[in-house]
């Protein structure tokens, strides 16, 4: 079994500060650190990780849960929610329902979302907060859509966007259409679930809630036949579809071209699917594909699902209109692919829109990909439709474009649409090295564009393979959004992203940001990524212990190199840690290099940097 994380620059963020991820880049829930609420308003601090209900979204963290104090202090207030967060809500914005509200209208037992920087560990401030319910019972009716972590305490698990969960003994479970036990049900690590139920934030969940979910829904994007393997490029094709790891694609051992595999993932605007789980299948008989409908044809009878031509003249047809689906739409396809062509037979179609479980009114907590934008104020994420409010445009400055992987949270309409006060970017803009956010972003490469590659739009750069994605974040240095197709050969940038686990000099780009001006090539990475063996040092994948050589980077050092924050004794006898850091809070390594004429690199600098508040 494959698991990849979506959350991928939020969880990264998680990993380097708290050791904290519940899956994909770690490798189990960590218990958060408890600290108490400060009384005195002098300060505020919140614990990091993905068991302590925040999420790690850089300067627009995001946390929900139950107010447990309101300390005022002259012209301060700091709030309580449990007794592992407490944040200053001065200058904060506050709103309930749709309307304005003020610091004043909070209470004790408030159900509250708020948003703001809570990863400082002495100053954790709130920007917005958004009061849910007032606290009659201490439980909220929600819908969370994300990506489950692995089971935990018995069957529990962490949604990595959300809550705590269970699933109720009575609970209706539709896996791809089909009922399933509830006892039958095991979701796979990294499975996108769709849950239904009643939050409640009691202390060990505060802030973060336990969910009793009471309705569950899952529908995997293909089940089928691996028609290619492509690791150099961080993808498979599953069914003649694009399958792509976001933080790189590691196929199991075990799978191979032929099998039968299950997806699970999202849809984007551009076709390939952004793939969390790959399973083996058990499956039989007609293969599965799930989307949002595009190149709709209803004259001819043909749909574009991912990127694939779909013949639905014959199939039956339930939940969707007479005449066929609509450009959109998503729907779930049973399908067989004939021997002699591209276009796969329909057997049957059904809608797939529904959110299972959510009356109007219910509040809705989502992590996805944007589909397709209408508008400035009406799109799709995951295809289901989304109306942005003006304060959520406000407060995330600017409108993520398609193919965005976006956190939002509103109330469902009448007509199902999802009316979102809280809708943005998941990760933050990407980074340069020496900015102080990418310490948080594990690795960062900066240098000169070598080359592109025309059909896979692989950037080489120092040497390395920078892979992107239709959901990479390309920015240029003034804070303009640029597409792939901006960027071009002898463009200075900064990429951030994950290590390839497979694939030597690879790594897979989560961002990308075009700086103005010649740069120092440097790489800046965690001290994991490292390995030496006098006088090179290896930077590969962490984790990849057993292969480190083989599938490392290689840069050499020389009699010049200079070394900084370490010797160059203690650098190649065990990497020199400092006081206070652990396996759980590393230092950071940043070489500065030089490009040989044969094209290798030789480290002019080698700086080791780390600062205790890190690990706070």
């Amino acid at each position: 079994m494959l698991t990849l994380n979506p959350n991928w620059r939020c969880l990264i963020l998680a990993c380097v500060l708290l050791s904290a991820c519940g899956g994909g880049d770690g490798d189990s829930a960590s218990t958060s650190t408890t600290k108490q609420a400060y009384s005195d308003g002098q300060g505020a601090s919140c614990s990091l990780s993905s068991a302590s209900g925040i999420e790690g979204t850089g300067l627009r963290n995001k946390l929900t849960g139950r107010i447990t104090g309101i300390t005022l202090s002259g012209a301060n207030t700091t709030v309580a929610v449990g007794s592992t967060c407490s944040f200053t809500a001065d200058g904060a914005s506050v709103f309930q329902g749709n309307a304005m509200a003020s610091i004043s209208d909070l209470r004790v037992d408030q159900i509250i979302t708020a948003l703001g920087d809570f990863t400082d560990t002495q100053n954790a401030a709130a920007k917005s907060i958004y009061i849910l319910q007032n606290g009659a019972n201490g439980q909220l009716p929600i819908v969370g859509l994300g990506e489950s972590g692995a089971p935990y305490g018995g069957r529990t698990w962490m949604l990595f966007d959300g809550s705590e969960y269970s699933v109720l003994p009575q609970a209706q479970v539709l896996v791809d259409g089909t009922p399933v036990s509830v006892t039958d049900w095991n979701p796979g690590e990294g499975e996108i679930v769709s849950l239904a139920g009643t939050d409640s934030f009691p202390e060990s969940n505060n802030p973060g809630g336990l969910l009793a979910t009471s309705d569950v829904k899952v529908t995997h994007m293909v089940d089928g036949p691996v028609d290619a393997i492509d690791l150099a490029h961080n993808q498979i094709v599953v069914l003649g579809q694009t399958v792509i790891g976001p933080n790189g694609i590691n196929v199991p051992e075990g799978i191979n071209v032929g099998d039968r595999v299950t997806i699970s993932g999202h849809p984007t605007a551009s076709g390939p699917i952004i793939a969390t789980l790959v399973a083996l299948s058990a499956n039989t008989g007609d293969f599965l594909v799930s989307g949002v409908v595009q190149a709709a044809n209803p004259a001819q009878h043909l749909l574009t699902l991912n990127g694939v031509a779909i013949d639905y003249g014959t199939a039956q047809l339930s939940g969707v209109p007479a005449g066929g689906p609509t450009n959109g739409e998503r729907i779930l396809v049973r399908t067989v692919r004939p021997a002699n062509g591209e276009v796969l037979t329909a057997t049957s179609i059904a809608d797939d829109s529904k959110i299972l479980g959510a009356g109007m009114g219910t509040v809705v907590a989502m992590h996805g990909i944007v589909t397709q934008v209408y508008s400035s104020t009406l799109v799709s994420v995951d295809g289901y439709p989304v109306k942005i409010s003006d304060m959520a445009l406000q407060t995330c400055g600017s409108p993520p474009p398609a193919n965005s992987d976006v956190t939002l949270q509103g109330t469902i309409g009448a007509d199902g649409t999802i009316f979102a006060d809280i809708y943005c970017f998941t990760v933050d803009p990407p980074v340069a090295v020496g900015s102080w956010q990418a310490r948080q972003y594990s690795p960062v490469v900066q240098g000169t564009i070598q080359a592109i590659d025309p059909k896979y739009g692989t950037i080489s750069i120092l040497g390395l393979s920078a892979q992107p994605s239709p959901i990479t974040r390309v920015m240029d240095s003034n804070g303009s959004l640029l597409s792939l197709g901006d960027l071009k050969v002898g463009d200075s940038i900064a990429v951030d992203g994950a290590f390839s686990f497979s694939v030597p000099g690879s790594i897979a780009a989560l961002g990308i940001l075009r700086i103005e001006g010649a740069l120092q090539p440097t790489i800046q990475t965690s001290v994991l990524h490292v390995s030496a063996v006098d006088p090179i040092l290896y930077i590969h994948a962490e984790g990849n212990n057993s292969n480190t050589y083989a599938h490392g980077w290689p840069i050499n050092t020389d009699a010049s190199t200079a070394y900084f924050g370490l010797t160059r004794t203690q650098f190649f006898n065990g990497g020199g840690y400092f006081p206070g850091s652990d396996i759980h809070c590393l230092p950071l390594l940043t070489v500065s290099v030089r490009i040989n004429a044969d094209g290798s690199l030789t480290a002019l600098s080698i700086t080791e940097a780390f600062k205790l508040d890190w690990c706070n």
